[in-house]
C-alpha cells in the first residue's frame, strides 16, 4: 500500500496530537487525581491523629469536656461526616486461651447526626488509636469525597480544554505543513511526471524562500536546460536526417547513373554489333533480292522458247519425231516442275523481303546517337521495334496498329527505340496467354502522342506510383533490374516530353508518351 507525503504529514501530526491528548486526558489527570487523593487521605489521617491526641490528653487529665472539645475540632470542616469515639474491649473465648479486640461506639460527633448512605468511593474513613490509663480506643473520622470529585471534574475539564486547543493547533499545523510542504512537493512530482511524458512547458510556482523553493527553482532551471538540450538534439536529428536523405539520394542517383551508364554502354556495344551484323547480312540479301527478278525474267524467256518449240512441232506435224521428248516431258511432270519453280522463286522472294525488313529494323534500332537531334518517323520506329520482338508475341498476341499521319520528331532515334523496346517488352510479358496490344499514334498540335495499351493483368495504385523509381521491379529475382522504365522516363524527360501510366488490377496498362516535334535549342 502506497502512502502519500500528505498522508504521512497528517499521520505524524495526528499521532502527536493523539499522544498529547492521551496524556492530557488520561495520564496526567490520573496522576493528579492520585496525588489529590493521597493528599486528601494524608490530610484526613492527620486530622484523625490530631483529634485522637486531644482525646488522649483530655482522658489522661480526666477532662471529659476536653474530649467533646477535641472531637468538635473539625466541626467547621464542610467535608466532615462524623467523628466516632471507639472503645476497644478484649473478648476472651470460653477457655480463655485466645481473645479478640472488639470496638464499641462510645460517642459520636455531631450527636444525633443522620448520615446519608455513601458508597465506598464517596467516603474516606481514617482511624487513629490511643491508649490511656482510663481506656483504650480509637478515633474514627469520616469525610466525604465530594471535593475530590469536584477537583477531578475540574481536572478533566481542564484536560479536555487543553486537548481541544492542542487538537485545533495540531490541525492548523497539519494544514500549514500540507500547504507548505506536501502541496509544493506534490506539484513538483506532477510536473516531473509530465516532463517525463515529454511536456517541457511545465513549471513549479512557489513563493517560499526555503529549501522547497530552492528545489522548485532548481527544477525549473533543469526543465529549461532540458528543453534547450532537446531542441538542440531535435535540430541535430533534423540536420542528420536531412544529410542522410541527401546522402541516400546521392547514392541512389550515383547507383542509377552507374547502371544507366553500364546499360548505355551495353546498348552502344549491342548497337555496334547489331549494325555490323545488319550490314554484313544486308549485302548477300541485297544480292539475292536484286537477282530474283532477273531470274524470273530468264525463266519466263526459257518457258517462252519451250512454248515456241511446241508450237512449231504442232504446226509442222513433227509429233512422231519428238515422241521421246514428249515422253520425257510427261515423266518429268514438267507442268508441276514449272509450278514448283515459281513457288520456290516466290518463297525466296518473300524470305528475302522478310530478311530485308528485319535488317532494316536492326539498322533503325541500332542507330548510334550523337549529341545532335535527328528527325525520325516514330511510326517506323515502332514497326522496327515490333519486328525485332516478333518472335516473343507471334501466334499469341494480336498487335493492333492505329497509326495516323504524324510529323517527324527531332530526337535521338536510338534512345526513343530503347523506350519503345522497354514498354513493348513489358506489355508482352504482362500478357500471360493470348491478348492484344493496341498502339496508337496521333498528332496533337506540336506534340506527337503515342499510346501503348495491353490487355494484361494491370497493376495496383501503389505499384503504379513506383513504376518509374530506379531498381523497382515486380519481376522475379534475376529477371529484371528495375531500370528499364526508369531509364525510359529519363529519356523522355531529356526530350522535353511527358510519359504517364494508367492501370488498374485486371484492366491492363496503358503508357502515354507525348513528344514535341521540335526540340528547343539550348544556348
Amino acid at each position: 500500500m502506497r502512502i502519500t507525503l500528505k498522508t504521512k504529514i497528517w499521520l505524524t501530526v495526528l499521532t502527536i496530537v493523539l499522544m498529547f491528548s492521551f496524556f492530557s486526558l488520561f495520564y496526567f489527570p490520573a496522576q493528579q487525581e492520585r496525588y489529590l487523593l493521597n493528599n486528601y487521605n494524608n490530610e484526613v489521617q492527620n486530622l484523625a491523629n490530631t483529634i485522637s491526641l486531644g482525646v488522649r490528653i483530655a482522658l489522661t487529665e480526666e477532662n471529659f469536656e476536653g474530649v467533646q472539645t477535641a472531637m468538635s475540632f473539625v466541626k467547621d470542616d464542610p467535608r466532615l461526616l462524623f467523628v466516632n469515639l471507639m472503645t476497644t474491649d478484649t473478648v476472651w473465648n470460653a477457655d480463655h486461651q485466645s481473645f479478640t479486640l472488639k470496638d464499641s461506639l462510645l460517642k459520636t460527633f455531631p450527636e444525633n447526626a443522620v448520615i446519608a448512605p455513601h458508597t465506598e468511593e464517596s467516603i474516606i474513613k481514617k482511624r487513629s488509636g490511643f491508649v490511656t490509663d482510663i481506656m483504650s480506643g480509637a478515633i474514627e473520622l469520616g469525610v466525604t469525597t465530594d471535593a475530590i470529585s469536584e477537583g477531578k471534574k475540574e481536572i478533566r475539564l481542564t484536560s479536555m480544554l487543553v486537548s481541544g486547543v492542542f487538537l485545533v493547533i495540531g490541525i492548523i499545523i497539519g494544514f500549514w505543513l500540507a500547504r507548505n510542504i506536501s502541496v509544493p512537493v506534490l506539484a513538483l512530482r506532477d510536473a516531473a511526471n509530465k516532463v517525463g511524458d515529454g511536456d517541457l512547458t511545465q513549471r513549479v510556482i512557489t513563493n517560499s524562500d526555503d529549501e522547497i523553493g530552492e528545489l522548485a527553482e532548481a527544477f525549473n532551471n533543469m526543465v529549461v536546460d532540458l528543453a534547450k538540450a532537446r531542441e538542440e538534439l531535435r535540430q541535430a536529428n533534423l540536420n542528420l536526417e536531412s544529410t542522410n536523405e541527401a546522402l541516400h539520394a546521392t547514392v541512389t542517383d550515383l547507383k542509377a547513373a552507374q547502371e544507366q551508364l553500364i546499360q548505355a554502354e551495353k546498348m552502344a556495344s549491342l548497337g555496334q554489333l547489331t549494325a555490323g551484323i545488319a550490314h554484313e547480312i544486308n549485302n548477300p540479301i541485297n544480292f539475292v533480292t536484286a537477282n530474283i527478278q532477273p531470274l524470273k525474267d530468264d525463266l519466263d524467256d526459257i518457258l517462252k522458247i519451250i512454248q515456241c518449240y511446241e508450237k512449231v512441232v504442232r504446226e509442222k506435224g513433227l509429233e512422231n519425231d519428238f515422241q521421246e521428248v514428249e515422253k520425257y516431258k510427261n515423266d518429268a511432270q514438267i507442268e508441276f516442275t514449272l509450278k514448283e519453280v515459281n513457288d520456290l522463286l516466290r518463297g525466296i522472294e518473300d524470305g528475302a523481303m522478310r530478311t530485308s525488313e528485319i535488317v532494316k529494323g536492326l539498322r533503325n534500332f541500332s542507330r548510334l546517337d550523337q549529341n545532335v537531334y535527328k528527325k525520325a518517323n516514330l511510326n517506323e520506329n515502332l514497326d522496327s521495334t515490333l519486328t525485332l520482338l516478333h518472335s516473343s508475341y507471334k501466334n499469341r498476341i494480336e498487335i493492333i496498329r492505329e497509326f495516323e499521319e504524324i510529323d517527324e520528331v527531332e530526337c535521338f532515334p536510338g534512345k526513343i527505340n530503347q523506350v519503345f523496346m522497354n514498354i513493348l517488352s513489358n506489355a508482352i510479358q504482362a500478357i500471360s496467354g493470348e491478348g492484344t496490344i493496341t498502339i496508337r499514334t496521333k498528332q496533337e498540335g506540336d506534340l506527337v502522342k503515342i499510346s501503348i495499351r495491353d490487355s494484361g493483368a494491370g497493376m495496383s495504385e501503389e505499384v503504379r506510383k513506383k513504376i518509374f523509381d530506379p531498381f523497382f521491379t515486380t519481376k522475379d529475382v534475376g529477371k529484371g533490374t528495375g531500370l528499364g522504365l526508369s531509364i525510359s522516363f529519363g529519356i523522355i524527360q531529356k526530350h522535353h516530353g511527358e510519359i504517364d501510366v494508367f492501370s488498374a488490377p485486371g484492366k491492363g496498362t496503358e503508357f502515354v508518351i507525348k513528344l514535341p516535334s521540335k526540340q528547343e535549342t539550348e544556348d
